[in-house]
């Protein structure tokens, strides 16, 4: 069991990593974008690693694993813009004047 949770904090941690590089602020409706993608992504990256150190063949996915991961994935991507929505700093309305 303690395994489980150590396994379920690589893919936050890479998303965080390269959010906070590649952005520092939210300032369009289309960073929710990429972080959603990083999010998925990160997640999808890891699930990969762990099927491929896992299973004993792990080149041969069938339909449920597919939609399994793909399901995580998407779940992975709007954590991370939930999170960013929460926790990374906004422009201020009068930033530009």
């Amino acid at each position: 069991m303690q395994g489980v949770h150590s396994t379920s904090l690589h893919p936050n941690i890479i998303a965080f990593v390269v959010i906070l590089k590649f952005i520092g602020y939210i300032i369009e409706a289309k960073d929710y974008g990429f972080l959603f993608l990083i999010g998925s992504l990160s997640v999808l990256f890891s699930i990969t690693i762990l099927i491929i150190i896992t299973d004993p063949n792990p080149f041969i996915f069938d339909f449920n694993d597919t939609i399994i991961t793909i399901l995580l994935a998407i779940i992975g991507g709007i954590s991370a813009m939930i999170c960013g929505k929460l926790f990374l700093p906004k422009l201020p309305k009068n930033f530009d004047k």
